[in-house]
C-alpha cells in the first residue's frame, strides 16, 4: 500500500517516484530482489530434471505410462526432434502415434499453459502492470505470452518433463497463495 501511495502521488515524476520507492524499500528493510532467489534455486534443479528426462528418453530405459500418458519417454526422445512427433509421419489422417496417444501427449502443454496462465492471475502478476502506460506494455505481453512459450517447450521434451512442470506449478502456486494468505495484514487506510 505505501508503495501504491508513492506512485500515486510521484506518479508523473519518475526519478522522484522511483528515489522515493529506494527510501521505502531501505526504511522497511525491503530487499525488491528476494522474490527472485526461489526463482534462481529452481533453474539448476530445472536443468537437472531437463537433461536427466532427456538422456533416459533417448535410451529408452522407462517404457512406462503415468495416468493417462502412454509414456514418460515420449513423444520424443531427443530434443533435436522437436515436434516431429506432431507433425511427421501422417497416414490417412492420422497421426503418427494414433489419436488416442497423440491427444494423451498434447494435453500436457494445455494442461500446462492453463496452470500458467491460473498461476499469474493468483499470484498478481497482471495487477501491477498499466497496458496503457509505455514503460510496463511490454512486460504485459511477455506475461501474456509466457504460458504459451511453456507449452511450446513441452510440446518439444519428453512428457516426464511436461508432468514435473505441471505438478512443480501447481505445487509452488499453491504454496505462495497458501503463504501470501497466512501472512496477510489487514490493510490500512
Amino acid at each position: 500500500p505505501q508503495q501504491d501511495r508513492v506512485q500515486l502521488w510521484y506518479g508523473d515524476n519518475d526519478q522522484m517516484k522511483n528515489a522515493m520507492v529506494g527510501n521505502l524499500y531501505a526504511e522497511l528493510d525491503i530487499n525488491p530482489l528476494a522474490g527472485c532467489l526461489p526463482a534462481l534455486a529452481q533453474i539448476p534443479i530445472f536443468l537437472g530434471v531437463y537433461y536427466s528426462v532427456t538422456e533416459i528418453a533417448k535410451e529408452a530405459q522407462i517404457q512406462e505410462g503415468f495416468f493417462w500418458i502412454p509414456n514418460l519417454s515420449g513423444p520424443i526422445s531427443d530434443r533435436r526432434d522437436g515436434i516431429t512427433w506432431l507433425v511427421d509421419g501422417w497416414v490417412d489422417g492420422v497421426p503418427r502415434l494414433g489419436w488416442e496417444d497423440t491427444l494423451a501427449y498434447l494435453s500436457l502443454p494445455v494442461i500446462l499453459v492453463c496452470t500458467q496462465t491460473a498461476a499469474l492471475y493468483l499470484l498478481g502478476s497482471f495487477d501491477a502492470l498499466n497496458e496503457d502506460d509505455p514503460n510496463t506494455k511490454n512486460v504485459a505481453v511477455a506475461l501474456k505470452l509466457l504460458p504459451f512459450m511453456i507449452g511450446w517447450f513441452a510440446m518439444n521434451a519428453p512428457s516426464g518433463l511436461g508432468l514435473y512442470w505441471v505438478f512443480n506449478n501447481v505445487l509452488t502456486t499453491l504454496s505462495t497463495v497458501t503463504v501470501k494468505k497466512l501472512v496477510e495484514k489487514p490493510e490500512l487506510d
